[in-house]
């Protein structure tokens, strides 16, 4: 794993989804 996929997940440790939409949107950049 590397690269958005690393980005991402840091940036879900700092900041998760709070909501169901941020879910959703949260789920689309995958």
């Amino acid at each position: 794993m590397g690269g958005p996929a690393l980005f991402l997940a840091l940036d879900l440790a700092v900041a998760p989804p709070k909501s169901p939409a941020e879910w959703k949107r949260w789920l689309e950049k995958l």
